[in-house]
């Protein structure tokens, strides 16, 4: 961090020059900081420890930049592998899946580099588009994210499915069979 002093018509101002670093994150050295940043911001919640498992999960399975301000991490942006179907054709999809960013680091512009870089880079690497659910409206549109629908409804009636195999009854889903869920979906 340095110290500038500008005297523009004898008007002294001081500005202050944060040197930001952007790199890849890498998980073992920096799980405290983004847990840090998480928890400040309310994703997950203070000295939770199935958060935090569930937190470096998530990191494990996804691409995230880090932005480093004053040497301290303190903004990442994630993203991870998705499609979308357009008409008739499924589209590779890059879903920009957590921009966190701590409160001492806020209005600095690092979200929206980190965000910017993110999707070039997915799309450099063949993502044909991008997506991103957004709690502020219009922050993102500067990047190119419009506001979709904001509830999609969509039902399915087993016996409506026209495949060659024997008829078993739909077996009911409850609780117990949580952590078989959530098995199959990593």
């Amino acid at each position: 961090m340095t110290l500038r002093a500008i005297d523009p018509q004898s008007v002294i101002v001081l500005i202050w020059t944060i040197a930001m670093t952007i790199r890849p994150l890498e998980l073992k050295q920096d799980f405290a900081a983004v847990r840090r940043i998480w928890e400040e911001i309310g994703w997950i919640d203070r000295n939770d420890d199935d958060d935090a498992k569930y937190l470096r999960k998530f990191l494990k399975g996804s691409r995230t930049l880090a932005a480093e301000l004053a040497g301290a991490l303190e903004c990442t942006v994630s993203s991870c592998d998705g499609t979308i179907l357009h008409q008739q054709a499924e589209l590779s999809m890059a879903v920009i899946a957590a921009v966190t960013t701590s409160t001492v680091a806020r209005k600095q512009g690092l979200a929206s580099q980190l965000t910017a870089r993110v999707v070039a880079q997915e799309a450099e690497s063949g993502m044909a588009t991008a997506a991103l659910g957004m709690f502020e409206q219009g922050y993102y549109s500067r990047l190119g994210f419009g506001t979709g629908p904001y509830e999609r409804f969509v039902k399915l009636n087993p016996a409506l499915i026209n495949i060659d195999v024997d008829f078993r009854p739909p077996l009911r889903l409850t609780q117990k069979h949580a952590a078989d869920l959530y098995q199959a979906l990593m």
